[in-house]
């Protein structure tokens, strides 16, 4: 029992460095990304807000096949095996090439990465729900946000101070990555891997779905709900560009630069840090209140929170709304994820997490297709004041709609 414990505080600890050195190679280039494609290769706020959904929408198919396949023939090998090739093949967005090019590296590249941090995060749940583990997912969960946060800061630092090229984000990511995998393959064990029978087909996702009543609702109300989100995720960079062009107007391009990517890192370094305390005290906060009312909970703050960055054109305060990201993000997706593993059979826990996160993706797709159109007719600041109306209008419909069915005994 001893050793078995001291194995198990052991595979923890590694997991929580996995989590840090994976998203500080994350955070390196996804942070910066739409500021390199803006920046550096002048593409349009449309052709941008195209890449981003497509960078989403390829979801739809590989993640649940991947998901699928992780639970038939082992995460940790299909883990490895993707790390690997993701540190090698992000360095192609460093050829100068037509926004065709962007357009198709950008699915053939997120094809391959975007299952890695839900496989991380079945790791995290599984070793949760050993006996003998004293730590949760959120204690787990926070070393991302940890990772995250330092390398926002320390990537736009960079760029501002050593006048840097935006292109720097990717050899960055690189290796990081090379120190995650290297983790990963020492320290991930598939000891306690529960494998399914069931073929990678979509007959068994339909059949996941299809006899799940509650997963099925939970997954189309975030699906909505990220649409209206969007604009505060992949592309709040985008909207820190857009105000800080206004903001700084007598700035050479150069200078300008480099005060966006400093902007950009500061802020996504205190939205990170952000989202420590709510992670840490995630499982206490959902046991107290319940999974529904803090869910219902953070998309009331995620409205309140656009609603400042439409009103805002100092992009400094702007810096300062971005501390409710700990409620937006981090209590979310700490309270969302423990429930859809709680919904799912145990040898579908990839199957269920890739699944999640598809959802999400197709509703960040269509919402950043709106949030690229925005930014070239109305602007940003004025989509974000329309996005957090309909997020109450979702929340109002949600919170009716659960009561309705509680009423009926249908959930």
């Amino acid at each position: 029992m001893i050793t078995e414990h001291r194995y198990s505080v052991k595979s923890v600890r590694a997991i929580k460095l996995l989590y840090f050195l994976l998203y500080v190679g994350m955070a390196a280039w996804s942070t910066q990304f739409y500021a390199f494609l803006e920046r550096d290769r002048a593409l349009t706020g449309v052709q941008i807000g195209l890449i981003a959904a497509v960078q989403q929408i390829n979801n739809l198919i590989v993640l649940p096949i991947w998901g699928m396949i992780c639970d038939r023939y082992g995460k940790r090998k299909i883990f490895l095996i993707l790390l690997a090739v993701a540190a090698l093949l992000i360095e192609g967005f460093l050829y100068t090439g037509s926004f065709g090019f962007y357009l198709g590296f950008i699915v053939l590249f997120t094809s391959l990465y975007n299952p890695l941090a839900a496989l991380v995060d079945t790791f995290a749940l599984e070793k949760n729900n050993q006996p003998v583990v004293h730590s949760s997912y959120g204690e787990m969960r926070l070393w991302a946000s940890f990772g995250w946060a330092l390398s926002s800061f320390g990537t736009g630092f960079l760029i501002k101070q050593l006048g840097l090229s935006f292109g720097v984000i990717f050899p960055i990511t690189t290796i990081f990555f090379i120190f995650a995998w290297i983790v990963s393959f020492i320290s991930i064990s598939k000891k306690h891997e529960v494998k399914t029978s069931k073929s990678p087909s979509f007959r068994t996702l339909f059949e996941l779905l299809s006899n799940n009543r509650k997963l099925l609702l939970f997954f189309s109300f975030c699906f909505v709900y990220y649409i209206f989100n969007a604009p505060i995720l992949n592309m709040i960079n985008i909207y820190y560009s857009e105000i800080c062009a206004k903001y700084y107007p007598g700035f050479s391009e150069i200078d300008l630069n480099a005060r966006i990517g400093f902007i950009v890192g500061i802020a996504f370094a205190i939205q990170s840090f952000c989202e420590l305390p709510f992670m840490l005290y995630a499982n206490k906060i959902v046991t107290r209140f319940g999974t529904k009312n803090v869910i219902f909970f953070t998309l009331f703050i995620a409205a309140f929170r656009m609603v400042l960055y439409g009103l805002s054109s100092n992009p400094w305060i702007s810096v300062a709304v971005g501390a409710l990201h700990g409620v937006t993000l981090g209590l979310f997706w700490a309270a969302a994820i423990g429930y859809v593993h709680s919904l799912v059979p145990v040898d579908q826990c990839s199957t269920g997490q890739m699944l999640f996160n598809t959802f999400l993706a197709l509703g960040t797709c269509l919402g950043n297709l709106i949030t690229g159109t925005m930014k070239d007719t109305i602007s940003l600041q004025y989509g974000m004041q329309i996005n957090a109306g309909l997020i109450i209008l979702l929340l109002i419909c949600g919170m009716w709609g659960s009561r309705y069915c509680k009423l009926k005994g249908k959930l």
